[in-house]
């Protein structure tokens, strides 16, 4: 057996290390510089590390258009760009939209469903807007039901576009029973990696009446998934909204759990040998 002293410059070690692992773990942030128009001419500004006002507010400056913004896995670490999901963790884009300037809304016959799409996204090595791999909620109206969509590996297609990519799911119900008007409305986007695949929840509902637009809140299983990496997040305007403004707002990642959560519970048995073996 190793002298007791030995055994305690071994813990002491052992512990400096996880304390030195959890700290330099950071929260997971948005790259403010890197907001960009993957798609149309809208003048964006306000860019943050929490939203983008998209559009001026001038008629259908912010209609037909997608924006992005790249994802720091890590803000203590230089370069790294990207997260990835092991088993067990969940990674949750969630914040708010402010819609301005819809017509399609109030217009009697029109459908505006999949006009407004959310998505996690891995940008594969690629240098321009295709060829991406990830997911995207896309959502309802009266008439048209959202859908879960996947970015097909490999695809030639836009990011945001059903061109390349695979409906998962149809909405549950098949439609919330109004179109999108204009307001407020909150969003959560979460990919939960299990042994069997990708778990996918996702919400996108009108703070003033409470109707949710999201294909499904209940958890879709993805058992064919093409990443567990994602470096950047992507939303599109589609055209059938004519929006004149979108304000992005509130935007935040979360990943659980944590590395450091991990690696507190390597201390805490670490030190719970130390007691037994006192």
């Amino acid at each position: 057996m190793k002298p007791k002293s030995f055994r305690n410059s071994l813990l002491t070690a052992s512990l400096a290390l996880v304390f030195a692992s959890a700290s330099a773990h950071a929260a997971i942030t948005i790259d403010a510089s890197s907001w960009g128009i993957g798609a149309g001419s809208p003048t964006n500004s306000g860019a943050s590390s929490t939203g983008l006002i998209w559009g001026d507010n001038t008629a259908n400056n912010a209609d037909d258009s997608a924006v992005h913004a790249t994802i720091d896995g890590d803000t203590g670490t230089a370069g790294n760009q990207s997260v990835t999901i092991a088993l067990g963790q969940t990674l949750t884009l969630t914040g708010t939209v402010n819609l301005v300037g819809l017509t399609n809304g109030t217009t009697t016959g029109n459908v505006n469903g999949n006009q407004f799409r959310v998505g996690l996204f891995d940008s594969n090595g690629q240098s321009g807007n295709t060829g991406w791999l990830g997911y995207m909620l896309s959502t309802g109206s009266g008439s048209t039901a959202g859908s879960l969509k996947e970015r097909a590996n490999p695809n030639i297609g836009f990011y945001t576009s059903g061109f390349g990519s695979s409906d998962l799911d149809i909405g549950t119900p098949t439609a919330p029973g109004a179109n999108t008007f204009d307001g407020l409305y909150d969003f959560s986007f979460s990919l939960h990696r299990i042994s069997t695949g990708m778990e996918i929840t996702s919400s996108f509902v009108r703070q003033s009446t409470n109707v949710d637009y999201a294909p499904r809140s209940t958890a879709f299983l993805d058992t064919t998934i093409s990443t567990s990496t994602f470096d950047r997040i992507g939303f599109l305007s589609g055209n059938a909204l004519d929006a004149d403004q979108i304000t992005l707002s509130n935007i935040s990642l979360t990943l659980i759990p944590e590395p450091s959560t991990a690696l507190l519970g390597s201390l805490g048995m670490l030190l719970l040998l130390r007691r037994r073996r006192a």
